[in-house]
């Protein structure tokens, strides 16, 4: 992915990422100057291959597909075969559902603050959780989980 050690800059849409900074004041005699200090990562090759990977076509892509073949198996979900072959469509959902939260991980990491400023990612996270409920939460307490199985489909409107 080839970066410099310089600040990476990139920017796709409204998003962007950049080497994180501080607000710092310098009081001198008559008031206060604000200056902006740089503090380098430790981490900093991998946030920026996250912000690179997050911003790539081929990334989008993936999640794109993985959307509609969760459309698809949701769909198959609802014939005889779900009752047949309950523990494929298990997994097939858990699978799914993996994809999504390294998807909302890989973005949070890559930006923290910008994640919770676009409406599609806030969307995103809405059904994440209500997938995590249906997934986790619910089997836990051992309660119906129909009704929020048709609203994972309304993933791939974002």
């Amino acid at each position: 992915y080839g970066f410099s050690n310089a600040q990476l800059h990139y920017t796709s849409g409204a998003r962007s990422c950049v080497r994180e900074t501080a607000m710092s004041s310098l009081h001198s005699g008559s008031g206060s100057i604000a200056t902006q200090q740089s503090f380098p990562r430790c981490d900093a090759e991998f946030h920026r291959f996250a912000c690179w990977l997050v911003a790539t076509t081929w990334f989008n892509t993936v999640i794109m597909v993985t959307i509609f073949l969760n459309a698809i198996i949701i769909a198959v979900e609802t014939t005889s075969l779900s009752t047949a072959y309950p523990v494929y469509f298990e997994v097939a959902d858990n699978a799914f559902l993996g994809v999504y939260v390294v998807e909302f991980f890989l973005k949070i990491y890559a930006e923290p603050l910008g994640y919770w400023k676009n409406y599609y990612n806030l969307f995103d996270f809405g059904v994440l959780i209500m997938s995590l409920v249906q997934s986790v939460v619910l089997p836990a307490l051992q309660l119906d989980q129909g009704t929020l199985t048709a609203l994972r489909v309304v993933r791939g409107l974002s």
